[in-house]
């Protein structure tokens, strides 16, 4: 299964479900600007320059398949499109081939923190897609995808999120503990894919 335009979350369930039972093999998230930028932008420490990286992330798993994961502001939601396929086909414009993009792996102990390398070698357990409730009537008619969490076989779970946080609209890979308790009230959850119903 390959897709290689971006597409809204709802729009590529599919795609979504040949990460399931999959174990992890890389997490990379890209950025454009120099983890010092990086860092002092949105004043954290080093560690979090991997959840703060201002570009896609893709997501690698033992079948082959790599998926990326990026933002589209005019849609509010976050993206998700076919980097690689299980046969090893590339998409025309995939992140690791743009030279201008920094690669920032989970298991970089430096600009990660140990919870992303720890991901790696599990299992892909669920999906789940989060619609926000926003109080501003300019987002009223747009699909608000703001965030797909990804759980793995050991009850572990990450965020991959648009506009979840006051300091920044980027694309954010977080964990539940980074985000308000306030933000995660307007998030309701509208498709879940797990590997028992699959």
């Amino acid at each position: 299964m390959n897709d290689w335009s971006m597409a809204i979350l709802s729009r590529r369930p599919a795609l979504l479900r040949g990460l399931l039972g999959r174990r992890i093999t890389k997490l990379v998230h890209f950025s454009s600007s120099s983890p010092r930028e990086i860092s002092d932008y949105h004043e954290v420490p080093a560690v979090d320059v991997f959840s703060f990286a201002d570009g896609p992330l893709v997501l690698s798993v033992d079948s082959g398949l790599a998926l990326g994961f990026g933002t589209q502001d005019s849609l509010n939601s976050v993206t998700v499109w076919t980097e690689q396929t299980e046969a090893g086909e590339e998409r025309e414009d995939h992140a690791e081939g743009d030279l201008e993009l920094l690669p920032i792996a989970s298991t970089n102990g430096s600009l990660a923190r140990p919870f992303w390398g720890r991901l790696i070698g599990h299992r892909v357990a669920s999906i789940e897609i989060f619609v926000r409730r926003m109080e501003d009537p300019r987002y009223e008619s747009l699909p608000n995808e703001a965030a797909v969490v990804v759980t793995v076989d050991d009850g572990n779970s990450f965020f991959l999120a648009h506009n979840l946080l006051d300091v920044s609209e980027d694309f954010l890979v977080l964990q539940e503990e980074q985000i308000p308790k306030a933000v995660l009230r307007q998030l309701d959850s509208f498709l879940l894919l797990s590997v028992e119903s699959n």
